[in-house]
């Protein structure tokens, strides 16, 4: 259910019921979706050229380095992306991504096949663009994850909407929404109470 909602959101697949609306874009697609498997969107023969193929078919101009050097992928502008590990893959979808500046950016499963410490390092690079105003959805079972990062928890249990959880704290940087009570409260951590939204 989740990974159809993205592609959904994405324009990748019609609903057959009711209407998924996108503001005009610019020009560019509005909304970019980064697979669960880098993989099956990569088909450039270098990594530089998978990342600038989006900017230079809508004519944008885009410097990549700082999108290669976030995804850590300066030593691999070289190589062909399908040789690549998946961590590596997925960080170089993620930059070709990111180079058509979407105004939201779907992140399906990306802890796959990425270690803890390339994950985190993006992870960050994605929380500066987001306060900077890059709208982003992140489709994850990985609990680590959520507590670090989101902002905002739904969640999704036989494609309805069971929970919808803001998740600002001043209890550090750990946050969590593993443990729903019968109030339909949710719980940061072990210290305070957060209502759920009824939509």
């Amino acid at each position: 259910g989740k990974t159809t909602l993205a592609r959904l959101l994405a324009g990748m697949l019609r609903p057959t019921r009711g209407r998924v609306w996108t503001a005009p874009g610019n020009g560019t697609p509005p909304v970019e979706l980064l697979f669960q498997n880098p993989a099956d969107q990569l088909f450039c023969d270098r990594v530089e050229e998978e990342v600038a193929f989006g900017p230079a078919n809508y004519g944008l101009e885009t410097d990549l380095m700082p999108l290669l050097e976030a995804a850590d992928l300066t030593t691999l502008c070289d190589q062909r992306p399908q040789a690549l590990s998946v961590g590596q893959q997925q960080r170089t979808a993620l930059a070709a991504a990111l180079a058509l500046r979407p105004r939201l950016l779907i992140l399906d499963e990306p802890t796959m096949g990425q270690d803890w410490a390339h994950l985190s390092r993006l992870m960050d690079y994605l929380v500066d663009l987001h306060h900077n105003g890059q709208a982003i959805l992140l489709i994850t079972h990985d609990e680590r994850l959520v507590c670090r990062y989101a902002d905002r928890v739904i969640r999704l249990e036989e494609g309805r909407i069971t929970a919808d959880v803001m998740c600002i704290t001043d209890v550090g940087e750990q946050k969590t929404t593993r443990n729903f009570d019968e109030r339909r409260q949710v719980w940061i951590g072990n210290t305070l109470p957060y209502e759920i939204g009824s939509t």
